[in-house]
């Protein structure tokens, strides 16, 4: 009986445990969010845009974003770089 409980606990996989209701994986380290995204999260926050749908969110910031100046979007640029490094090292790891 022991030795059977042993088997069973060695048959189970560590990596990635999926959700019973949607099938995606829930302990996968998610990938890195690219500029537009860092800005889109930003700008959410703010009071004017509560309300609003997900779809609407995203055509008004990306009008915001088009009109962003290129200083602006330099910065989330190296945002979602740091992001994107830090990610990859504990993704290595």
């Amino acid at each position: 009986m022991l030795l059977q409980a042993k088997k069973n606990q060695s048959s189970k996989k560590s990596v990635g445990e999926h959700s019973k209701y949607t099938g995606r994986c829930i302990t996968k380290k998610p990938p890195p969010r690219n500029a537009f995204i860092l800005y889109r999260t930003v700008l959410q926050a703010q009071s004017r845009f509560k309300g609003k749908t997900q779809t609407e969110l995203s055509r008004i910031i990306f009008v915001y974003w088009e009109n962003e100046s290129q200083e602006t979007k330099a910065q989330f640029e190296r945002l979602a770089e740091l992001e994107q490094g830090n990610w990859f090292v504990l993704l290595v790891y």
